[in-house]
């Protein structure tokens, strides 16, 4: 499994690579994602961690997928390519939102994509309800978790279920005290 700073430094490798492939300048991809330069700059030498927004923005700037960024040659991968052990997991931080999660499928995969997500307390998606393509099911394991669907609040507990439509908008949050963990599965993968 990549620790933190190695996920970082790998994100920011391939995202220059492909920027200098294209011959594009880091105020080019500024102006077409609305982040600053120095902040690109900085997510590039590994200096910063993205949040997925920005993430998405440099991506589509640049013409790739977030799940090629995760992508990884891997041996066991090829020897076994139905399972991913758990030190192949890759890992995201969303310190910013005080979340974390685990692709507990592999980056890039079509059909379903499964994830780990652990949540401190007071912490979340964000203020600002979303929505994209595909369902969503999932499975509190630990903590609690209110989730915001299409308008209507539901309080969580563990062993608690959801499902809905991702085109809802939706947002969710850990109330806490502590923290929270979700088994995530989306049916169109967002990494």
């Amino acid at each position: 499994m990549l620790d933190r700073p190695d996920l970082e430094d790998s994100l920011g490798q391939k995202l220059r690579n492909r920027r200098k492939q294209l011959g594009k300048g880091l105020r080019e991809v500024s102006e077409a994602t609305l982040i600053s330069v120095g902040l690109i700059s900085e997510i590039e030498r590994g200096l910063a961690s993205p949040t997925i927004r920005n993430l998405i923005r440099i991506c589509d700037a640049l013409d790739m997928t977030v799940s090629s960024l995760l992508a990884t040659t891997d041996s066991d991968e090829e020897e076994a390519p139905h399972i991913l052990r758990l030190a192949q997991r890759a890992v995201m931080k969303f310190e910013g939102r005080g979340m974390t999660k685990e692709l507990m499928t592999r980056p890039g995969t079509q059909g379903l994509q499964a994830m780990l997500v652990n949540i401190e307390p007071d912490c979340g998606s964000g203020s600002e309800a979303y929505s994209h393509g595909g369902e969503e099911w999932g499975l509190v394991t630990q903590g609690q978790l209110e989730i915001e669907i299409d308008s209507v609040f539901h309080s969580l507990v563990a062993g608690d279920c959801f499902r809905f439509s991702s085109a809802l908008p939706h947002r969710f949050h850990n109330p806490g005290p502590g923290i929270s963990q979700v088994v995530w599965v989306v049916s169109e993968p967002l990494y």
